[in-house]
């Protein structure tokens, strides 16, 4: 069975996050004020040691290789997301809390990471129902995301029932524009060496120059025509008539 290797001080963070919430969630309808405090109070203390650790691990070549050494691994995603992974929620405007958030996975999002790993390595397909806002297609991004940048040679498809919902540029609820949000905020050091937006990142079609990986979208009835040769990954994300309030999302090795 696939097991993340935590390093400690991530695994009191997310006890921490889960803490935070608890204290947070009777307060979100009866207090607003109140739960915009607390949440404000984890927010800005995990920005300011992110910042922190960035300033530092950038003054010099070998803490940048490093790190880099650490969170290529697949058993150290967890570390790489926890120091360096940020999500983009729109929604906390009118709340009163940042847009761009660090992202600490909360237990449950661990073991849904670790279930798609063991599925992926042994090469087994999988069914998902999944709830609204509990993070299953952001999370299976942060996967797809890192096969991409460290796994030569990888190919992953993301289909949906329809081609937009999968990539429209500047829409920030197509999984596309989710990918883009994750990098685009990652440091200048994680990327790929020789990647130029430019050149690498077109509709619907990711590309790492460095280890000559992909990750492509389909929408309707073209989902899975033409990659299964080469996929090593795919999320197919259609929305199944009768099924309200959840996704089914199907991957396939």
């Amino acid at each position: 069975m696939f097991k993340f290797k935590t390093e400690p001080e991530h695994e009191e963070l997310v006890i921490r996050a889960v803490d935070t919430y608890k204290l947070a969630n009777p307060h979100r309808y009866n207090d607003p004020d109140g739960y915009i405090e607390i949440l404000n109070d984890f927010f800005n203390q995990e920005i300011a040691r992110r910042t922190e650790l960035l300033i530092e691990t950038e003054k010099n070549d070998w803490n940048m290789r490093s790190i880099l050494t650490h969170i290529s691994q697949r058993e150290h995603l967890i570390d790489g997301i926890m120091d360096w992974g940020w999500t983009y929620d729109p929604r906390n405007a009118t709340l009163g809390l940042p847009t761009l958030l660090p992202i600490i996975p909360f237990p449950r999002q661990i073991e849904f990471l670790e279930w798609l790993y063991e599925h992926y390595l042994r090469q087994k397909r999988g069914l998902v129902e999944k709830s609204r806002d509990a993070g299953a297609t952001w999370f299976f991004i942060l996967m797809m995301t890192h096969e991409w940048r460290w796994t030569e040679g990888f190919a992953g498809g993301i289909g949906s029932n329809k081609l937009d919902n999968v990539d429209q540029k500047d829409n920030p609820d197509c999984i596309f524009e989710k990918i883009r949000t994750y990098i685009k905020f990652m440091p200048p050091f994680w990327m790929p060496h020789g990647y130029d937006k430019r050149k690498h990142d077109k509709w619907g079609n990711l590309i790492n120059p460095e280890m000559g990986s992909n990750i492509v979208g389909q929408g309707g009835p073209d989902i899975g025509r033409g990659q299964n040769s080469r996929e090593n990954f795919r999320l197919d994300n259609r929305i199944f008539q009768g099924c309200q309030g959840t996704d089914r999302s199907f991957f396939r090795e």
